[in-house]
């Protein structure tokens, strides 16, 4: 029983593991590539921030090929929402989270962006709704990560 759990469990521990230690050393390029080449157990959105300003990506992924690489293009797309479902898709009227996101980053604006700004967008429906699970908010920059369980 120990070996089956370990074989599900050994392809996400090591990636989350590389990615970490790639991270710690500051080598964005290298986790973008590697979360772009593995294969997965299924299909994923996968978020990777670097810690100097325009590193940033969210990678949707089915389980043997990338089907979307979206990268941050400062000055004009300094964020990236990503809500579950496909950027390139219409977000599903019952469950935009998107459009109210993307609305509230361009009202408070890339110097005013920082933990507390991020807490409170994740914080105000519809991003915080019944089906919220936990809310996290990490830097690459300045190693903060903070994460609350959501009890709605």
């Amino acid at each position: 029983m120990l070996a089956l759990l370990l074989a599900f469990a050994l392809p996400c521990w090591h990636r989350r593991y590389l990615v970490c230690l790639d991270l710690d050393a500051h080598r964005y390029a290298s986790v973008l590539s590697q979360v772009q080449s593995d294969h997965f157990m299924s299909v994923e959105y996968i978020i990777v921030g670097g810690a100097t300003a325009g590193e940033g990506a969210v990678v949707t992924r089915n389980r043997t090929v990338v089907a979307d690489l979206w990268q941050l293009a400062p000055p004009t797309r300094w964020f990236l929402v990503e809500t579950n479902y496909d950027h390139w898709m219409p977000p599903p009227a019952d469950d935009n989270r998107r459009d109210p996101a993307n609305r509230r980053m361009n009202a408070t604006g890339s110097a005013a962006i920082g933990a507390d700004a991020m807490f409170g967008l994740l914080s105000d429906f519809p991003n915080l709704n019944a089906e919220t699970t936990y809310t996290t908010v990490m830097s690459a920059t300045t190693g903060q990560y903070f994460s609350v369980t959501r009890n709605l």
